[in-house]
């Protein structure tokens, strides 16, 4: 390779970091940090709305293991995290429980 062309990969490489180290900055001012949510608690129907899934899918992940409930939650509540309620992905847990079955 001649050193004309590994200059010119390197000024696009270059460019790339920058134009990514823009979008980070970018998405850092424009996200929110999940963890300020820890201490507040969501029901089962709070997040199945948040995610615009079923109460019952939700309560069929939490029993898998899929979504880590509260330790305030009792046998007849089940409360989750809104920091963890924030971070779940249903897409994701529902290719999981694929596997599980």
């Amino acid at each position: 390779m001649e050193a004309t062309a590994i200059l010119s990969e390197v000024a696009a490489l270059v460019n790339e970091c920058q134009a990514l180290r823009a979008e980070n900055e970018r998405l850092k001012q424009s996200s929110v940090n999940a963890d300020r949510f820890y201490s507040a608690m969501l029901s089962t129907e709070e997040v199945g709305r948040l995610h615009g899934v079923n109460k019952a899918t939700v309560l069929n992940y939490v029993k898998r293991g899929l979504i880590e409930k509260a330790p305030d939650s009792t046998d007849g509540k089940v409360w989750i995290r809104a920091s963890v309620a924030l971070m779940l992905d249903f897409g994701k847990m529902k290719d999981k429980l694929k596997y599980m079955r």
